[in-house]
């Protein structure tokens, strides 16, 4: 399912919780729980799956995380135990994450759990040895200096009336494929823009504006969550200083 436009997420997407996803009994300890997925954007070739998601109460088996993932959790509270040193992490609702591929860990939650998910599972990348990072990533909620990380090559640069802008990066994939962290911007407005890979934002703070080839203004502001798939063309204007999450899918290496 590919969309070829800037995609406004939803955290009750129309029919959301109407038909259940189908589980087995192999992915879980205990009781099957009953979880619904709602999908805004499938790659196979990417590999790349964007949506929403929900769940009731479950344990699932442990193992290496097959894929690497973003999550924005909206509601629900989380734990992720190490399975080998027996660390048990903590998320809860309003917070973002990512589980690196490969990391051993087993999730839980006691209770019911939505969240926005962001899943890069490349079909031609084997599971590594041992993931980047043995533990979940936070990304910063403040960014207190700027930071040039391979990601910025696919973050906006403003060059009209450009403001400063500051990126943290807090997770690049093996390949040089996935990043995720906080980026940050004052007042500005771009030139018309192209992008060369897919993105994820979820506003933490500010007013976002994307205007699209056909002239038509998207407004997103604290809270929301929005997708821009490769090959996009868009301006943007910043109204209000922006703080967001990001999560970036290159569509090659660029180490």
């Amino acid at each position: 399912m590919f969309i070829n436009k800037i995609t406004r997420l939803s955290p009750n997407p129309a029919g959301f919780g109407e038909v259940p996803d189908e589980v087995s009994a192999e992915m879980f300890v205990g009781d099957l729980p009953t979880q619904h997925t709602h999908s805004y954007y499938e790659n196979d070739q990417l590999g790349l799956y964007i949506g929403t998601w929900d769940s009731t109460a479950v344990t699932e088996a442990g193992g290496p995380y097959d894929c690497d993932e973003f999550m924005w959790v909206i509601d629900g509270d989380i734990e992720v135990k190490n399975n080998h040193t027996g660390l048990v992490e903590h998320i809860h609702a309003g917070e973002a994450f990512v589980i690196p591929k490969g990391y051993d860990c087993q999730w839980h939650q006691p209770g019911y759990v939505r969240k926005f998910y962001v899943i890069s599972a490349h079909p031609n990348e084997a599971m590594p040895a041992q993931a980047v990072v043995e533990s979940i990533i936070k990304p910063a909620l403040v960014v207190t200096e700027k930071n040039t990380g391979n990601d910025t090559a696919f973050l906006p640069h403003f060059s009209l009336d450009g403001g400063p802008q500051k990126v943290a990066q807090c997770y690049r994939d093996a390949q040089a494929r996935f990043f995720s962290g906080t980026w940050e911007s004052e007042q500005c407005e771009s030139a018309p823009l192209t992008f060369g890979a897919n993105e994820f934002l979820y506003l933490q703070s500010g007013v976002l504006v994307l205007v699209d080839d056909e002239l038509v203004e998207h407004t997103f502001t604290a809270g929301e969550a929005l997708f821009i798939p490769q090959g996009v063309t868009c301006q943007w204007r910043v109204t209000q200083t922006v703080r967001a999450f990001y999560t970036i899918i290159a569509p090659a290496s660029i180490a």
